[in-house]
């Protein structure tokens, strides 16, 4: 029940020293989504969802990720912090769906579409 509010607060505190680590409340904002994302994932191991917590902790990883090596290539911090969100996100899904889809083939008649063998009942009315 504590659980909660005290990884939050745990946010809070790494976000604020990451920050005044880098001298950019930027990469302090993303410590913070970084850190709540990890907070998620905890929670998720802690509850016997081990698959749902992997899901969880592929953002982070690539914002992690993708904030230093935006950093190595000469970007601002603002710059490099924004363009590791929206990266993050993409790569996530994108790796999410390769790795998570149940894909399988759907018949017509599983959509709803009636098939030759269905019956279609309707009224003649002649005129």
């Amino acid at each position: 029940m504590l659980l909660r509010p005290v990884l939050f607060a745990l946010a809070i505190v790494g976000a604020v020293v990451t920050g005044e680590h880098e001298h950019s409340a930027w990469v302090g904002l993303l410590a913070f989504f970084i850190a709540s994302a990890l907070a998620r994932v905890i929670r998720r191991l802690l509850r016997g969802r081990p698959r749902a917590a992997f899901r969880a902790l592929l953002w982070p990883a690539f914002a992690a990720g993708f904030v230093l090596l935006y950093h190595w290539a000469g970007l601002p911090a603002w710059a490099a912090v924004i363009l590791a969100f929206v990266s993050a996100g993409i790569a996530k899904n994108a790796l999410a769906t390769l790795l998570f889809a149940h894909f399988t083939w759907r018949r017509l008649d599983e959509w709803g579409i009636p098939g030759p063998d269905d019956v279609i009942e309707g009224r003649w009315t002649e005129k």
